[in-house]
């Protein structure tokens, strides 16, 4: 599975929930290297998720970033497939 059809099928989910959510676009001289795909909120937990292909990884300042994020109380997970990402949901913001 792709990164762009990960991404597409937690951000369907996140819509079924009514988890308020968004996804970032990141180009131009303004973008903020390493922020995370999508980020929202649900039932006051507020959350990062980067998708990545399944042999995907993480650049260094996206690493950074969720670990900063961690730090000030975001939940943050990194779904390189749909089912982990969905077991992390039902483990961490339920």
């Amino acid at each position: 599975m792709t990164e762009k059809q990960t991404r597409k099928m937690i951000k369907e989910f996140l819509a079924k929930t009514g988890a308020w959510q968004y996804h970032t676009h990141q180009h131009g001289f303004r973008a903020f290297k390493g922020i995370a795909d999508i980020g929202g909120s649900y039932h006051y937990k507020h959350f990062f998720i980067e998708a990545k292909s399944e042999s995907g990884k993480l650049r260094p300042e996206q690493k950074t970033f969720l670990e900063n994020a961690q730090k000030e109380g975001f939940h943050c997970f990194v779904a390189y497939d749909f089912s982990s990402f969905y077991k992390w949901w039902q483990g961490e913001m339920k």
